[in-house]
This record gives C-alpha cells, structure tokens and sequence, in this order.
C-alpha cells in the first residue's frame, strides 16, 4: 500500500533508506519483516571480490571440474584446508613426473611417501572428499551441497575465527 507522504500531499510508492554501515541495516530489516511492508536491500559491496568468497569459489570450480589441475594447484594453498605449504610444492614435484596429474599424487599414499610429503593423510582426506563432493554436487539440491561443503571443507569454520568474521557475514 502506498504511504501518504504528509508535506508532498501526494501518496509515495518507493522510499530509499540510506546507511554509513552495512551493519546498521539489519535492526530496520528486523521492523519490516514483522509487517506487511514490503523492502529490498542493497549494497554496493561486491561480495565476489571478498578473499574468502574467492577461496571458496575455487574449492567449488575445483569439485565443478575434478581432474583440473591448473585449478587443483591452487587449492592446495588455500588456508582453510590446512595443507602443509612444504608438502604441497613436493605434491607439486610428484605431478610432474610422466603421465601423472595432481590428483594421481594425492590419491596414491605411495606416491606421496615417495614424494617425501609430511602429512599423506590430509591429502588422501582431500582426493577424497573432493570425489564425494563432486557426487554430491551433481545430486543434492544446491542449498543441502553448499552447506555440505562449506561446513566439512572447513571454510566455515575457518571464516567465522577470522578477524573481522562479524563484519563479513
């Protein structure tokens, strides 16, 4: 229902509401959904651009396109998998070898201790939850995958103990 704007004498279809803080949006949003008032909200940040919205991004183009390797390289380096940055360039060295890929590394724990990688286990855990997720992804619904994969890959757990978590959710 349009608002009667008292000082135009004239009824207001749309009123733009306009905050410093992203955060002091959320009290407002709290008022209108306890009425019949309906409202948008938006924001000028991009959240694509956030460090860890690229992250998770790439974890999700990874499961997208298993066998990658251009995309598994750079997951290995991402914080939240907590993979050992020494044993991930030794990962590396193992891929290079003839007629062998990144995920044919970490899927052998022979070829990772022949590799001289520290921490086999967390990359078998890796080639296989990548496997698993790539399944789920193709027969989830998108909301039960993402909230899969957030909560097991670590990323949530991980964004909500970093500085500033707050103001990023």
């Amino acid at each position: 229902h349009p608002m009667r704007d008292p000082l135009m004498d004239h009824f207001a279809y749309e009123i733009a509401i306009l905050f410093r803080n992203n955060n002091d949006v959320f009290p407002l949003i709290k008022a209108f959904e306890k009425t019949a008032i309906p409202f948008s909200v938006e924001s000028g940040q991009d959240v694509l651009a956030d460090d860890h919205i690229a992250k998770l991004v790439l974890l999700l183009r990874s499961v997208n396109e298993i066998g990658n390797d251009a995309l598994l390289t750079d997951l290995l380096f991402v914080d939240f998998l907590e993979l050992n940055h020494l044993d991930n360039f030794k990962v590396l060295a193992c891929a290079r070898s003839p007629r062998k890929n990144i995920f044919d590394c970490i899927r052998s724990e022979e070829a990772l201790r022949d590799a001289g990688v520290e921490y086999p286990e967390k990359y078998l855990a890796l080639y296989k939850k990548t496997l698993e997720w790539s399944v789920l992804a193709r027969n989830k619904n998108v909301v039960d995958f993402f909230e899969i994969i957030v909560r097991e890959s670590g990323f949530l757990e991980h964004t909500l103990t970093s500085v500033g978590s707050q103001d990023k959710l």
